[in-house]
């Protein structure tokens, strides 16, 4: 997301199979609101937004494999010195 001010749809697409993809698909900002978090920047209310996105498949990942998913993930950002995040359920 380097260098992007938001989400263009059509250069992403949820795929999910517990809900309904329809809106995300049509309005990506739906789960990375990357237009407020750039506004947010610009306005000076938060640092820098950090220029990759992490993200997860949940279908049929253990709970195993989601925590070691999530560890990793925490160290990466960790060691990149990120703050804080925006965790988005969906």
């Amino acid at each position: 997301i380097d260098g992007q001010g938001s989400l263009n749809p059509d250069d992403w697409e949820s795929v999910h199979a517990g809900f309904y993809t329809g809106i995300v698909n049509q309005n990506p900002d739906y789960i990375l609101p990357l237009g407020t978090m750039r506004s947010l920047e610009s306005d000076g209310e938060i640092g820098r937004v950090h220029p990759w996105v992490l993200t997860t498949t949940g279908v049929g990942t253990t709970l195993a494999a989601g925590k070691s998913i999530g560890q990793e993930m925490a160290s990466e950002l960790k060691s990149e010195g990120v703050d804080a995040c925006l965790l988005v359920a969906t």
